[in-house]
This record gives structure tokens, C-alpha cells and sequence, in this order.
């Protein structure tokens, strides 16, 4: 598995499923995703996760909340 790049630990303390683009990347490359659905669930939780760890409001959980609709609408 490749490794979590997040510069705050308290990251992994608050998170339980920590993902980002470069394991989803990795994934992709591998052959991981079987079809669009698992490749969507993981780009969910990359999104969900950082709504859960920013702060309501803050410039990354406004970005987070943008992608999310962008995914969901697709």
C-alpha cells in the first residue's frame, strides 16, 4: 500500500480510513478498480475525509464539499 502523505498525525487520530490521490492513482495503475463504482467509493472517502478532519468552513472543506458535488453529479 502506498503511504499516506499528511504532515499532521493528528490526521491519522481522527481519520480512520486515511486515502489520497497518490493510492488512488497507485489503484488505478494496478488494476484495482474492477469498474467505475469501487474507483467513485474511493474518491468519496478522499473527500468525506477531509470534511471530517477541516474544520466546517475552512478553505479545504469548502474545496472538499465542491469536489464531492462534482463526483456525485457524475
Amino acid at each position: 500500500m502506498v503511504s499516506l502523505n499528511v504532515q499532521d498525525r493528528s490526521y491519522n487520530l481522527v481519520v480512520r480510513m486515511p486515502i489520497d490521490l497518490s493510492i488512488i492513482r497507485a489503484k488505478l495503475e494496478d488494476g484495482q478498480y474492477p469498474g467505475s463504482l469501487l474507483f467513485f467509493r474511493d474518491l468519496l472517502l478522499m473527500v468525506n475525509n477531509a470534511l471530517v478532519y477541516y474544520a466546517r468552513g475552512s478553505q479545504e472543506s469548502v474545496a472538499a464539499s465542491g469536489l464531492r458535488d462534482c463526483i456525485v453529479n457524475e
